[in-house]
C-alpha cells in the first residue's frame, strides 16, 4: 500500500482536483458527460414517441376499417329453391329502393306484369290482357304480338285455343342483365276444362324495356304511368316435352252469352258447334305478312296518339 507523501495534500476519489485549472478542466468534462447522457435519453425517449404514435396511428385505422366493415360481415339467411324439372337454383334476397323509376324492384314489377299479361289467356279477360299487352309494347315486340293474333297466321293464338282454354302464367323468377333488359323464368299451365288433365311447360323469356317519356293521354297514363316499353321479347321452352298436371274435377256448368266465342251455345240452344272448334272471334291483327297494323296511323292531337286502349270498337280492337 502507498501512502501519500506529508506534503501532498489528500485528494479522495472523485473530488475535484486542487488547483484552479485542474478543478475547471474537471467541471467542463463532467458537464460534458452529464450533457451526453441527457440527450442519449432524449433521444430514446423521442424515438419511443414516434413508434408510440405510430402504433396508435395504425390501431385507429384498424378501428375505422372494422367500423366500415362490419356490415358487410353480416350473416344473412337466404331461402334457396330448386326446380325439380329443369334444376334451376334460385335465391331469395331483399330489394334495396332507390329512385322510383329506375328502381330495378320497379322494372322486376312491370316486367312481370307484362309477361302475365301477354302470355295468359282466359276468355273472361283476354281483351283487356291485350289492351294492356300494346300499350306495353313498341318495335318488334308489337308487330310480333300482332301477328300471334293474326288469324292467317296457323300458330297464332286464334288457332291454338278453343273457348274453353285456360292457360294461367306463374313468374318463378326474374332476372335484371343490363339497365334495359331482363330474364324471366316461368310457367304456363294449359287447362281445356271438363276435368281434363292440363299441361305445364317451363319458359324462358328475354325482353328488353325502357322507359319512354313521350306523351300518352291520359287512358295509356292510367295503364303505364312510368311509360314503360318493351320493345324486344324472345321465349325459349326450358323442356322439349310439356309435363303433364294431374286432373281435376269439371267446374259446375256455366253460361256464355252468344256471341263471346264462336262454338259454344248460347243459353237454352243446343246443336251448336263443337267446343274444340279453333276460336275465331278475337281480335283483329294485321294482314300476314306485315309487321304492323293494316290500318292508317291514327291521326294525333295536341301532339299525342290516341288511346290504342280506350275504344275497344276500334280498328286495332274490333267488336265480337
Amino acid at each position: 500500500m502507498t501512502v501519500p507523501h506529508a506534503d501532498q495534500p489528500f485528494n479522495p476519489a472523485g473530488s475535484p482536483p486542487p488547483g484552479v485549472a485542474a478543478r475547471a478542466q474537471y467541471y467542463e468534462a463532467a458537464s460534458s458527460w452529464a450533457y451526453d447522457t441527457h440527450a442519449t435519453l432524449r433521444r430514446s425517449r423521442r424515438t419511443a414517441w414516434i413508434i408510440a404514435s405510430i402504433a396508435v396511428g395504425i390501431a385507429a385505422i384498424q378501428a375505422v376499417a372494422l367500423v366500415v366493415l362490419v356490415p358487410l360481415k353480416q350473416t344473412m339467411p337466404y331461402t334457396i329453391t330448386v326446380d325439380r324439372e329443369t334444376g334451376y337454383v334460385q335465391t331469395t334476397r331483399g330489394v334495396n329502393l332507390g329512385n322510383l323509376s329506375e328502381s330495378q324492384a320497379v322494372a322486376q314489377s312491370f316486367v312481370v306484369q307484362y309477361v302475365l299479361a301477354r302470355e295468359t289467356f282466359d276468355t273472361a279477360d283476354y281483351r283487356e290482357l291485350y289492351r294492356k299487352t300494346l300499350a306495353w309494347s313498341q318495335g318488334a315486340a308489337e308487330a310480333e304480338y300482332l301477328r300471334e293474333w293474326d288469324a292467317a297466321n296457323p300458330n297464332g293464338i286464334r288457332n291454338r285455343v278453343t273457348p274453353n282454354t285456360r292457360i294461367q302464367v306463374t313468374v318463378k323468377s326474374v332476372n335484371i342483365l343490363s339497365p334495359t333488359s331482363a330474364l324471366i323464368r316461368f310457367d304456363t299451365e294449359r287447362s281445356e276444362g271438363g276435368g281434363a288433365a292440363g299441361m305445364r311447360q317451363p319458359w324462358v323469356a328475354t325482353v328488353k324495356y325502357s322507359f319512354s317519356g313521350k306523351p300518352i293521354n291520359e287512358q295509356d297514363r292510367y295503364l303505364n304511368p312510368l311509360g314503360f316499353q318493351i320493345s324486344s321479347y324472345r321465349r325459349d321452352a326450358e323442356t322439349t316435352q310439356p309435363v303433364p298436371l294431374p286432373a281435376t274435377s269439371p267446374p259446375a256448368a256455366t253460361q256464355i252469352m252468344p256471341g263471346l266465342m264462336p262454338g259454344v251455345a248460347a243459353p237454352g240452344q243446343t246443336g251448336q258447334a263443337s267446343t274444340a272448334n279453333p276460336v275465331t272471334a278475337l281480335p283483329a291483327a294485321p294482314v300476314s305478312g306485315t309487321a304492323s297494323p293494316a290500318t292508317p296511323a291514327p291521326a294525333t292531337v295536341n301532339g299525342v296518339a290516341p288511346s290504342r286502349t280506350g275504344n275497344p270498337n276500334g280498328e286495332e280492337f274490333p267488336a265480337q
